[in-house]
């Protein structure tokens, strides 16, 4: 239990799944996804984002330990790398950025070129098997359950 209001606040911020540990939320929310698909209902609009995402700084060292690379290496290029690929789904997905935050966060001009990304990203991922094993471990290192 928290000790403080603002603790409780930022506890219920969290999600709105669950409070608890930030692994045993995601779970929830995880959880509450996998139901509402299995029984054909709409999923509620506030569960397209990521209820307490990790920072976008602990998003980038998981992508620059697992290929190695530094974070300028993920920023302000023209050519994308598998790294920076990653480094846009994980920043959307388990920071809970925009395209515009991504764009920001790795110093593109707008949110349209992480777009075009992502869905090359994702066609790739159906076929590519340790592109898959690099995302799965990258999500472990941040602890995440997707």
């Amino acid at each position: 239990m928290a000790e403080t209001d603002e603790e409780l606040r930022m506890a219920m911020k969290c999600s709105s799944m669950a409070i608890g540990l930030q692994r045993f939320c995601r779970w929830a929310e995880t959880r509450y996804r996998e139901l509402a698909i299995q029984q054909g209902q709409p999923l509620d609009v506030a569960m397209h984002r990521v209820e307490h995402p990790v920072s976008s700084g602990d998003v980038l060292r998981a992508v620059c330990e697992q290929y190695s690379v530094d974070a300028v290496d993920l920023c302000g290029k023209r050519r994308t790398s598998d790294a920076r690929l990653l480094a846009m789904k994980l920043l959307k997905e388990e920071a809970g950025l925009t395209q515009r935050g991504v764009a920001t966060e790795l110093g593109l001009s707008d949110g349209s070129g992480v777009s075009r990304a992502l869905s090359q990203l994702h066609r790739r991922l159906a076929i590519d098997r340790a592109l898959r094993r690099r995302l799965r471990e990258c999500r472990e290192r941040l602890g995440s359950n997707h």
